[in-house]
């Protein structure tokens, strides 16, 4: 029987992470300071946006030493104002 994907996951590891979010000026601000109180700095290079524009994709790569700072990163990311999925 195969472990679940996450518990295969093997640390340090780098993660390309994608930010889907609504196309607020704000947002790259929030997630750059989000990394730092982490202890964490990185770009946040903005990606693709919807075919109507509501919705932007912001890409991060970071290195997560543990699963327990990888959660509680996705988790603060996905809790920040117009922040609709990251994965």
């Amino acid at each position: 029987m195969a472990l679940p994907i996450d518990e295969q996951l093997e640390f340090p590891l780098e993660w390309r992470g994608k930010i889907i979010a609504h196309d607020l000026d704000s947002v790259p601000d929030d997630v750059l300071k989000t990394l730092i109180s982490f202890g964490k700095k990185t770009e946040v290079v903005r990606g693709s946006v919807s075919s109507k524009g509501k919705y932007v994709t912001y890409n991060v790569t970071l290195i997560f030493e543990d699963r327990v700072t990888m959660q509680q990163i996705t988790h603060a990311l996905s809790q920040l104002n117009g922040v609709r999925m990251v994965l």
